[in-house]
């Protein structure tokens, strides 16, 4: 399962997969030639919306974080 989320131009998919009693979540980025990359985030929870809604969690707090660094 996947499911897609934009970030400006940026589009991202978290993909979550049953593990054992848990799911486990994870983000991939697409990048302009069509391809995947991990961008370093791995959840778990008990229920699939919960471990997605943790990685998507993560991943708008990094860019908030990164948008409020001075240049």
């Amino acid at each position: 399962m996947s499911r897609e989320i934009r970030i400006g131009d940026r589009r991202f998919y978290v993909v979550s997969e049953p593990d054992g009693n848990e799911w486990k979540a994870q983000v991939l980025e697409l990048d302009e030639a069509g391809s995947t990359q991990a961008v370093g985030i791995e959840t778990t929870g008990e229920t699939q919306s919960l471990a997605d809604d943790r990685a998507v969690g993560i991943l708008q707090r990094r860019f908030r974080d990164a948008s409020s660094i001075p240049e």
